[in-house]
């Protein structure tokens, strides 16, 4: 389990990379187990909800994560399909919020500081298809640094013990 907080760029409504949408992020890994040594496959479910002054994000996604072990270090990487919704806040028209199917990829690196806590940098970009009449827009969320520190306690359910992943 994973929970932390997000931090949005999204591409439209002002400059990029000044306007941010501020939000959390909470999810969990089912791992698989090891295989060819280091490499540690997983299935990962993520759900994101951000609010800003242009828009409100929201993304539930799941996927494959694929994790390599170097001791304390775990860089992994993740690739997520799921729903996602935009709703702006000072919408023009009919155009007032947008639903679609989203992917998200990205990764990240978890340093564990004992067997029952880690600390989580993760990066993720978050692509959503727009709707007529805004398919100029390409609108996506960039979570920079979502779970900046997080601390990270996972269940070993099937051995009956708590470990860090």
């Amino acid at each position: 389990m994973f929970a932390g907080p997000a931090y949005v760029n999204p591409d439209y409504g002002g400059v990029s990379g000044i306007t941010k949408n501020v939000g959390a992020l909470v999810g969990g890994d089912l791992n698989i187990g090891q295989v060819l040594g280091r490499i540690e496959p997983s299935v990962e479910f993520r759900a994101l909800a951000s609010v800003g002054t242009v828009s409100h994000q929201y993304s539930y996604n799941g996927g494959p994560r694929l994790e390599f072990d170097y001791g304390r270090f775990h860089p992994y990487g993740i690739l997520l399909l799921g729903y996602g919704k935009i709703t702006f806040v000072a919408a023009t028209g009919s155009y007032t919020k947008n639903n679609s199917v989203v992917c998200t990829y990205g990764g990240g690196l978890d340093f564990a500081l004992d067997r029952h806590w880690t600390i989580r940098a993760d990066m993720a970009q978050t692509a959503l298809e727009a709707q007529p009449p805004c398919r100029s827009l390409l609108p996506d969320g960039r979570e920079r640094g979502s779970a900046l520190p997080v601390f990270v306690q996972e269940q070993d359910l099937l051995k009956g013990a708590t470990t860090a992943k």
